[in-house]
C-alpha cells in the first residue's frame, strides 16, 4: 500500500466499513482511520433495523429475527404482526467485524485503529490529514477523503457541510436476562418517561436490551433514574429481570435531512451527515445504502478524473429520501411536542392499533409521503366511525 492513497476514510464504524466494503473491489487503495481499538470496541452493541440481510449480503448469526411489535402509552396498548424476517435485531459487534472482513477480502483496504486525527489541512476540500497513531505524528494525503467519524464530524464540520448544533439525543441501555417472547420487541411512550421514551429488543432467546432515549436536553442528566425506573412497569418486570449485565450508552445525532454530503474532494456519510431515519432511528439501513450511492460516484470521479461528479451522491440521495426524511423529521418534532401529554400518547397508539401490519410496516420503515399519512388517517377515521 505504499505511494500514497486514492480515498482516506475517518471512522471505522457502519459508514465507514461499508463504504470500504463497497470500494473494495475498486482495486483503489484505501485507508480507515478510526481512535477506537478494534471493529469491535463500541458503546453499544445492539440496534434493531429492518434491513433485508440478503440484499446486503450480511450472514445470519448477526441478526436475531423480531415477528411482533408492542406499543405501549400510560393507558392503551397495540400490539402488530410483522412480516417474516422483515424485523431483526442486529449484533453491532458482529456487523462491523464482518464489514471490516470483506473490505479487507481483496487486500486494498487498511483499516488503522487507534488512529486520533488532529489536523485538516484544508484546500479548496482537504489537502492531508493528520492523525497520531500509537504515539506518533503520521500525515496522509488522498484523492478523495470520506467522513464517516459519526458524532465526531472530524472533517466535515471544518468544512461547514454540517450544522454545528444538529438535534442531539441520548440513550442508555441495559443488557439484561430475557424471560419470555424472545421474538418481540417493546416500545413505551407516555408522561411516565418524561418526554422520553423506552424499549426493550432481545438479542437473542436468552437476553435483551432494555434502553431509554430522549430528545430533551434537560433530562440527560438523569437517563440513569429514568431507565432505573423502567422496572416500575409490570409489562418490562415480566419480560426482563433487573439484573444489568452491561450497561451501554450512546449519543444520536439527528435533524433537519442535509441536502448536500460534499464539498471539494470530500464526502460525508452516516451520522456525520445525519443519515439516520428519523421516524425510529434507525441507522444501519440507510447508512449502509448512503454508502453504496457515494462509493458509487467515487469511483467515477477517480476514473474520470472529474472531482465535480460526487456531487451526484448528493442529488442522487435527496431524490430517493430527502422528501421522506423532511416528513420524518416532522413527525418526530410533533412527537416530541406531545410526548408529555397522555392523552395524545394514549391516542397514537389507538392509531397504531387500527391500522394494519402493513401500514405500520411501511410507516416504522421510512417510506412515508403525505398522501400515504393521510390515507392510514383516513382508514383509522373510518374504522372509528363504523363502531360509532
Amino acid at each position: 500500500m505504499k505511494g500514497g492513497y486514492d480515498i482516506v476514510i475517518a471512522g471505522a464504524g457502519p459508514a465507514g466499513l461499508s463504504l470500504a466494503r463497497e470500494l473494495a473491489d475498486s482495486g483503489l487503495k484505501i485507508l480507515v482511520l478510526d481512535k477506537k481499538k478494534s471493529a469491535e470496541d463500541v458503546q453499544y452493541n445492539t440496534l434493531g433495523s429492518l434491513i433485508e440481510p440478503k440484499e446486503w449480503g450480511l450472514p445470519s448469526n448477526i441478526l436475531h429475527p423480531v415477528n411482533t411489535l408492542y406499543f405501549a402509552s400510560k393507558n392503551q396498548v397495540a400490539i402488530k404482526s410483522m412480516p417474516v424476517n422483515s424485523v431483526n435485531s442486529v449484533n453491532r459487534k458482529k456487523l462491523l467485524s464482518f464489514l471490516e472482513r470483506d473490505a479487507k477480502r481483496r487486500g486494498n483496504v487498511k483499516v488503522a485503529y487507534e488512529a486520533l486525527i488532529d489536523g485538516v489541512e484544508l484546500d479548496a476540500g482537504v489537502k492531508s490529514i493528520q492523525y497520531t497513531s500509537k504515539g506518533k505524528k503520521k500525515m496522509v494525503k488522498a484523492k478523495i477523503f470520506a467522513d464517516c467519524s459519526g458524532v465526531g464530524v472530524v472533517i466535515g464540520g471544518k468544512l461547514g457541510l454540517v450544522p454545528r448544533n444538529p438535534v442531539t439525543a441520548v440513550g442508555i441501555e441495559y443488557i439484561v436476562p430475557l424471560k419470555t417472547e424472545p421474538n418481540t420487541t417493546d416500545l413505551f411512550v407516555g408522561s411516565h418517561f418524561r418526554g422520553g421514551y423506552g424499549w426493550i429488543l432481545p438479542i437473542n432467546s436468552k437476553k435483551a436490551i432494555v434502553g431509554y432515549g430522549t430528545l430533551d436536553k434537560e433530562l440527560f442528566k438523569d437517563v440513569q433514574q429514568l431507565i432505573d425506573e423502567m422496572w416500575n412497569i409490570p409489562r418490562v418486570k415480566e419480560r426482563c429481570e433487573f439484573k444489568p449485565l452491561k450497561k451501554e450508552v450512546a449519543v444520536l445525532r439527528t435533524g433537519k435531512p442535509l441536502k448536500k454530503f460534499t464539498q471539494g474532494n470530500v464526502v460525508v456519510v452516516g451520522d456525520s451527515a445525519l443519515q439516520v431515519n428519523p421516524i425510529l432511528g434507525e441507522g444501519v439501513r440507510f447508512v449502509m445504502d448512503a454508502s453504496r450511492m457515494a462509493a458509487k460516484w467515487i469511483k467515477a470521479a477517480i476514473k474520470k478524473g472529474d472531482i465535480s461528479l460526487l456531487e451526484n451522491y448528493s442529488r442522487e440521495w435527496r431524490k430517493k429520501y430527502c422528501k421522506k426524511y423532511e416528513l420524518g423529521f416532522k413527525l418526530q418534532e410533533l412527537a416530541k411536542k406531545h410526548s408529555k401529554s397522555d392523552g395524545n400518547m394514549d391516542l397514537g397508539v389507538r392509531f397504531l392499533r387500527k391500522n394494519s401490519s402493513k401500514d405500520l410496516y411501511r410507516l416504522i420503515s421510512g417510506d412515508i409521503s403525505y398522501p400515504f399519512l393521510a390515507k392510514i388517517m383516513g382508514k383509522a377515521l373510518i374504522k372509528k366511525l363504523a363502531k360509532i
